[in-house]
C-alpha cells in the first residue's frame, strides 16, 4: 500500500498532534490521510459526521446481516474474549463490574452476564440496542461514549473492574481522549481489553487500498501495533499483553480472495494453519488485541 499523493496537507495527527499529512487515498466520500511524521493513517473527520455516519451505517440491515453471524460471533468472539479475561484479570473468578464501550448486537455482553459479571453496556446504535433488548434482555444504554455523562446517569459504571471495547476504536476521530475517558471509569486494579483491525493484516496486503478494512467510511483510524504503543503511552496506560489475531474463519475468506488459491483444497489443512500461525507470530493477525491497565 502506497500514498496516492505526496503534496503536504495541513492536518493535527490524533496521535502525535504533528501538523503536516499527506494524502493516503481517496474514495467516493472520503479521504484517508497519512501522518508525514508517525506515519498514523487517518481520515480527518468532524464530530458531527460520526453520528450521522452511525445512523446510517448501523440500522436494521445492518443488524440483519450480522444476525446471520449470531453463532460464529459467540464461538470466536465472545467466548475468546471471555477467555481473554480469565487470563489477565487476577480477580476474574469474583466477578464484578464489566463495562462494554459499543455493545453492538449484545452477544459478548450477554455471555458475561450469564455467567455472573454485574455488566454496562453502551451502544450508539438504536437499531442494535433495540436487538439486544428484545434478543438477550439487554437494557443498553443508548448513547454516544461520554464518560462524564455515563458516571453521572450510571453510578455502577465507576471503579469499573474490567473495560471492553471490540473494533470500537477505529470509528474514534480522537483515539488518545476515548481511552483517557473509558480509563477514568476504571478500578485501580481494573483491566482494560480492546481490539482494532490490523493495518498490516493480510487482508489488506491482499486488496490493498480497496480493502475493506480501510474502505469503510466509518473506519476513522488504521493502527499497527507500534501505534497502540504509542497510543497507551499519550493515554498513560500500561500495556499488560499486545498481539494479533487471524481468527480461522477470516483466514479461509483471507485465502480464497487470492486469485490462484480461489479453491481452498489446494492447501491442505496443515499449510492452512501454519500460514495463520505464522501472520500472528509476524504480527499480521486481521485483528490487533491489547489488554492495559493504568499507568503509575
Amino acid at each position: 500500500m502506497s500514498t496516492n499523493n505526496e503534496t503536504s496537507l495541513s492536518y493535527r495527527c490524533p496521535l502525535c498532534e504533528h501538523h503536516e499529512a499527506v494524502l493516503f487515498s481517496t474514495y467516493p466520500t472520503f479521504q484517508l490521510v497519512k501522518c508525514a511524521q508517525c506515519a498514523f493513517i487517518y481520515q480527518p473527520v468532524l464530530e458531527h459526521q460520526i453520528e450521522q455516519y452511525i445512523s446510517e451505517i448501523y440500522d436494521a440491515q445492518w443488524v440483519q446481516m450480522r444476525e446471520q453471524y449470531t453463532e460464529q460471533t459467540f464461538h470466536e468472539h465472545a467466548a475468546f474474549n471471555h477467555l481473554l479475561i480469565q487470563m489477565f484479570y487476577p480477580y476474574a473468578a469474583e466477578k464484578g463490574r464489566l463495562l462494554e464501550i459499543g455493545s453492538g448486537t449484545g452477544e459478548f455482553l450477554h455471555l458475561m452476564n450469564s455467567i455472573g459479571w454485574d455488566v454496562i453496556g453502551i451502544e450508539p446504535s438504536v437499531a442494535a440496542c433495540e436487538y439486544a433488548s428484545q434478543t438477550f434482555n439487554l437494557p443498553l444504554r443508548c448513547d454516544m461514549f461520554d464518560p462524564v455523562k455515563l458516571a453521572a446517569s450510571e453510578p455502577i459504571a465507576t471503579d469499573v473492574q474490567v473495560i471492553c471495547f471490540w473494533h470500537v476504536l477505529e470509528h474514534q476521530a480522537d483515539p488518545i481522549s476515548f481511552l483517557q475517558g473509558a480509563a477514568s471509569l476504571l478500578h485501580q486494579d481494573g483491566i482494560m481489553l480492546f481490539s482494532v483491525p490490523n493495518l498490516r493484516s493480510l487482508t489488506n496486503q491482499i486488496h490493498g487500498l480497496q480493502s475493506p478494512l480501510l474502505s469503510e467510511r466509518d473506519h476513522l483510524s488504521h493502527f499497527t501495533m507500534e501505534h497502540i504503543q504509542m497510543l497507551l503511552r499519550k493515554a498513560n496506560l500500561q500495556s499488560v499483553s499486545l498481539f494479533t489475531r487471524q481468527e480461522i474463519n477470516r483466514h479461509v475468506r483471507d485465502v480464497s480472495s487470492i486469485g490462484q488459491l480461489k479453491d481452498k483444497s489446494s492447501l491442505s489443512l496443515q499449510q492452512l494453519v501454519k500460514w495463520q500461525a505464522e501472520l500472528q507470530s509476524n504480527g499480521e493477525g486481521h485483528e490487533i488485541v491489547c489488554v492495559c491497565k493504568k499507568g503509575s
